[in-house]
């Protein structure tokens, strides 16, 4: 998802603007890690055993280009899955 973001500050008499691309991954199969290795803002359960149950990772990247590269290196993507 591209997202512009503007921003406003003081009273009004400074504008910025930023595009990002927001991405969001969601899993039919949850990942299991520390609650500190939680990557990116991921939506997670705690589980009895105190590990974290991630469902759903969130990430804001500067281009797609970041964004591509991020998938990449951190994620492995099957055949039936969409991305």
């Amino acid at each position: 998802m591209q997202q512009d973001r503007v921003t406003t500050r003081g009273k009004g008499k400074s504008e910025s603007r930023k595009t990002t691309y927001d991405a969001i991954f969601t899993f039919n199969e949850s990942l299991f890690c520390p609650e500190s290795d939680v990557p990116l803002h991921g939506g997670y359960f705690l589980t009895d055993q105190g590990q974290a149950e991630v469902t759903q990772l969130i990430g804001r990247f500067n281009s797609q280009q970041e964004r591509e590269a991020w998938v990449s290196k951190n994620l492995r993507v099957g055949s039936g899955a969409n991305t």
